[in-house]
């Protein structure tokens, strides 16, 4: 096989895009458990595809208090992550869930 294909759950082989396609990925990091060893293997997939662009979420953050500084140690700790792999500049938001919404 020459490419890579997208693990597109329910979906024909011939309908599943190629993860060379993919011109931009968002990540999904817990405020609270930080960059663990499953976001940073997603970092790993991610710069083995190519991504273009790269977008960060750091969700609940209501559950840290809305804390600036756990958010600044969330950044820290994924620049410093991701400064070793052939990544975008990431973009980093930040995430809550408001009542199961």
């Amino acid at each position: 096989m020459s490419q890579l294909e997208a693990d597109a759950f329910g979906q024909p082989p011939a309908d599943r895009p190629p993860y060379g396609a993919v011109p931009v990925a968002l990540l999904v990091v817990d405020a609270q458990l930080r960059v663990m060893a499953t976001a940073r293997r997603d970092c790993l997939l991610l710069s083995l595809i190519g991504v273009r662009r790269l977008g960060v979420v750091v969700n609940k953050m209501d559950a840290t208090g809305y804390s600036q500084a756990r958010f600044d140690e969330v950044v820290r700790e994924f620049r410093a992550f991701s400064a070793s792999l052939p990544l975008p500049e990431a973009t980093l938001y930040t995430c809550r869930g408001d009542a199961g919404r």
